[in-house]
């Protein structure tokens, strides 16, 4: 099963550094590969497969997008298989210029999109409309954690994750609120929407929306 681990920190910050490093250590090879070894991001992939689910570095370790990520054909009358996409160095600039829309606009596919902007110190995580591939995020001493499955980030010995008993009883009276999540700490990222993360702001979620 494809999986991913993302580390977010601010780099100027010591502290984030010295906690980055350490939890990047414990993504140990060969089940974790690095995706990306930016400054102040650094993406690892389990189970990533050629054809199938895979991460796609963009030009000038601008981010990564992660899982399946194909061109949106527009010719009605044409059936031919979709082809995958392979954003050239203007497709990112067009990524990054729209803040990430560009990728909903003119591709498709199952994905979470990491996108850089190093020169300012952000990471945008951007949720494809329709696919499965899950997103969630959480914190350990200010870094950024954005990752795909639970167990993974629990194996990283980092924090301990309660469940959240307002979501419980929510959930067994047969509510659901998409304002609540599972897990104390834990936040998901939903299908269609984008969350704006910068580690040296207070908190480091500075914005969010659906596209």
């Amino acid at each position: 099963m494809f999986r991913y681990i993302a580390l977010v920190w601010n780099v100027t910050n010591e502290q984030q550094s010295s906690t980055a490093e350490s939890l990047a250590g414990r993504l140990r090879a060969p089940l974790w590969t690095p995706a990306l070894l930016g400054k102040g991001l650094r993406v690892f992939c389990a189970d990533a497969r050629t054809g199938m689910l895979r991460a796609l570095t963009l030009s000038n370790d601008a981010g990564v997008i992660l899982g399946t990520l194909f061109e949106r054909n527009r010719d009605i009358d044409d059936d031919s298989p979709s082809r995958r996409a392979t954003p050239s160095a203007r497709g990112t600039e067009a990524i990054h210029a729209s803040r990430g829309r560009w990728l909903i606009e003119n591709c498709w596919g199952n994905y979470v999109a990491l996108l850089h902007d190093a020169s300012a110190g952000i990471v945008r995580v951007v949720k494809d409309p329709s696919g499965t591939l899950p997103c969630f995020t959480t914190s350990v001493e200010d870094v950024r954690i954005v990752f795909s499955h639970i167990g993974d980030c629990a194996e990283l010995r980092a924090r301990r994750f309660t469940v959240d008993r307002t979501y419980l009883r929510a959930r067994v009276l047969g509510f659901t609120d998409l304002e609540k999540n599972a897990l104390e700490g834990i936040e998901q990222v939903r299908r269609g929407e984008w969350v704006e993360l910068d580690p040296s702001a207070r908190p480091v979620m500075r914005s969010r929306g659906f596209y």
